[in-house]
C-alpha cells in the first residue's frame, strides 16, 4: 500500500507540473480533458455494468434495485442540495452491514496473522492503478476500485491487487485535490472541501497546496511505518465488536447530521437490507458502486425529469 502511494504521489506530481506548464501557456489542461473524456462516462459505466453482470439475473436484479435505490436518494425533493446527502447510501450499502457482519461473527475477531511482504512487487502493476486512478478522477460515480477490478484477473497474487489498488485510490484522491485548484472541478469530499477554503488560488497558488499535500504524504508514509507494530496493538485492545459498534455509531450520526430523520433513517435502512440481500446471493461487491454509477446514467440519458416525476410527484 506504501509503494502504491508513492508511485501516485510522484505520478501526480508529474502530472501537476504539466498542468502547470500548459496553464502559463494560457490552457486550462483538466477542462480540456474533462471536455473530452465526458462523451466517454456513460459508455464507460455501461460497459462496466455488462463486464461485472455478465449473464447472470440476480446480479443485474442486484445492479437495478441498487441503483434505484442510489436514485431515490440523490433526487429525494428533502435531501437535494444537502451536504450530508450521500450519508443514507454510504451507511445503508457499506458501513452498517459490514459491521453488522462483525457484529454476528461468531468466533473470536482479532487482527490475522502478517505473512511477509513477497518481494520484487511489479511496480508496472502499479503504474496501472496510477493510470485507473487519474483516469476515473474525471468520471464522477465511478470509483477507482470498482474499475480496478477490470484488471484482478491479470495480476499475481494479493500483493499485487492490493499495490494496484491502493496506488488508483492515492492517485484519484490525489489528482481531485489538483482537479479542485486548477478547474473548480470537485470529484471527492475532499476537494469540496478544499473548494469550499480556497477560491481560484492561482498557479503559485496551486503548486504551494500540491507541494504541501506531497509533504503531508511523506510524514504520513514513516509515520505509518514507525506506527505499524503500535496499531495493531491497540485494535487489539478492544474486541471486533467494539469497533463495529463504534462505526456503526459514527455512520448513524452523520445519517443524524442530514437533518430529515425520518427520511434519512428510513433510506438508510432500505440499504442495510439492500445490502444483506446482496450478500445473502453473493454478489459482486461491485452491485453496490450501482448506487451511483446508475443514477449518472440516468441522468446522462435524459430521463432524471421523467423519473423525478414518477418517484416523487415533482
Amino acid at each position: 500500500m506504501i509503494l502504491g502511494t508513492d508511485l501516485a504521489v510522484l505520478a501526480v506530481a508529474v502530472v501537476t507540473c504539466l498542468v502547470v506548464f500548459v496553464n502559463l501557456g494560457g490552457f486550462n489542461l483538466p477542462k480540456i480533458l474533462d471536455d473530452l473524456l465526458k462523451p466517454l462516462a456513460i459508455p464507460l459505466i455501461l460497459i462496466w455494468l455488462v463486464f461485472n453482470a455478465g449473464k447472470r439475473v440476480m446480479v443485474w436484479v442486484g445492479f437495478l434495485a441498487t441503483g434505484l435505490f442510489g436514485y431515490v436518494v440523490l433526487h429525494h425533493p428533502q435531501l437535494a442540495g444537502n451536504e450530508h446527502a450521500l450519508a443514507p447510501m454510504m451507511a445503508g450499502l457499506f458501513g452498517v452491514p459490514i459491521m453488522l457482519h462483525v457484529l454476528t461473527e461468531r468466533e473470536a475477531l482479532g487482527i490475522p496473522e502478517q505473512a511477509a511482504t513477497k518481494f520484487p512487487l511489479n511496480v508496472g502493476v502499479g503504474l496501472v492503478g496510477v493510470v485507473i486512478g487519474c483516469i476515473s478522477g474525471f468520471f464522477a460515480g465511478l470509483g477507482s476500485g470498482s474499475l480496478v477490478c477490470f484488471f484482478g484477473d491479470h495480476v499475481a497474487g494479493d500483493e499485487e491487487y492490493l499495490l494496484m489498488s491502493s496506488a488508483s485510490e492515492a492517485a484519484n484522491d490525489l489528482l481531485a485535490v489538483l482537479l479542485v485548484l486548477t478547474a473548480g472541478m470537485a470529484r471527492s469530499g475532499e476537494a469540496v472541501m478544499l473548494g469550499r477554503v480556497i477560491h481560484d488560488p492561482g498557479v503559485g497558488g496551486s503548486l504551494l497546496v500540491m507541494a504541501m499535500v506531497a509533504i503531508s504524504a511523506a510524514v504520513g508514509r514513516y509515520t505509518a511505518l514507525g506506527f505499524e507494530k503500535r496499531y495493531s496493538d491497540t485494535l487489539q485492545v478492544f474486541s471486533g465488536r467494539f469497533w463495529a459498534v463504534l462505526v456503526i455509531s459514527i455512520a448513524l450520526w452523520q445519517v443524524w447530521l442530514v437533518g430529515h430523520p425520518v427520511i434519512a433513517f428510513s433510506l438508510t435502512g432500505a440499504g442495510v437490507c439492500l445490502s444483506m440481500y446482496n450478500r445473502g446471493h453473493k454478489l459482486p461487491l461491485q452491485v453496490s458502486f450501482a448506487g451511483l454509477a446508475l443514477p449518472l446514467v440516468i441522468q446522462g440519458l435524459g430521463l432524471a425529469p421523467g423519473l423525478d416525476t414518477l418517484l416523487f410527484g415533482t
